[in-house]
């Protein structure tokens, strides 16, 4: 198997993953809502790594709204701007978990 193939297949992986990563920011949202104190770190931390993962494998839809989802939690925003930005990546999840 080359490179691309390889690079393929992860990203299907990626792909399959996709909507059960947005259920867990969701489940997480839900915890920050009800004043979770670790909510907003793990909502921080998986963005963090989605970001990366995303821009690796070419999401880059992905991996910009998890990039702005971590800055508005690192920046102390205030829970709609933090709403709005998970629920783009929600949608982008989603949306690349539904694609080929």
């Amino acid at each position: 198997m080359n490179f691309e193939q390889r690079l393929e297949e992860i990203r299907k992986r990626f792909r399959a993953r996709a909507s059960s990563e947005a259920m867990q920011f969701e489940g997480d949202w839900k915890h920050y809502l009800d004043g979770s104190p670790a909510a907003a770190a793990a909502i921080r931390e998986r963005a963090h790594a989605i970001a990366g993962t995303a821009a690796t494998l070419q999401f880059d839809a992905i991996a910009e709204a998890a990039k702005n989802l971590e800055d508005a939690i690192g920046q102390s925003a205030d829970a709609e701007r933090i709403g709005a930005c998970i629920a783009v990546l929600m949608a982008c999840l989603r949306a690349v978990a539904t694609s080929e």
